[in-house]
């Protein structure tokens, strides 16, 4: 229902943890940032979301990953969903506690 539709991570500060793009990344939308703060651990260039330059347009990137953008809203569910879905929390959480 997202395919292919586009989160603008436009912070104008660096967070050291991007809320936004981990939300928009659960629901299948491919996340755009200028790489400040917590960005760049979150996503991987041309595979799972965009990292652009600021004041460059972003066709200028849409058109040179154009292959790649029906798979980077998959991605970056898959990237949510291995890294941070309330499943992956539980299992960590019980590890930590030792609990069965």
């Amino acid at each position: 229902h997202y395919r292919n539709t586009f989160l603008i991570h436009s912070s104008v500060k660096p967070e050291p943890f991007g809320r936004v793009i981990i939300e928009a990344m659960s629901i299948g939308m491919i996340p755009v940032s200028f790489g400040l703060g917590g960005s760049r651990e979150l996503i991987n260039h041309e595979v799972n979301g965009l990292i652009i330059a600021p004041q460059t347009p972003l066709r200028t990137y849409l058109d040179t990953c154009s292959l790649h953008i029906p798979k980077m809203g998959i991605k970056a569910k898959d990237k949510f969903d291995s890294t941070y879905s309330s499943d992956v929390h539980f299992t960590n959480l019980k590890e930590i506690l030792c609990v069965e």
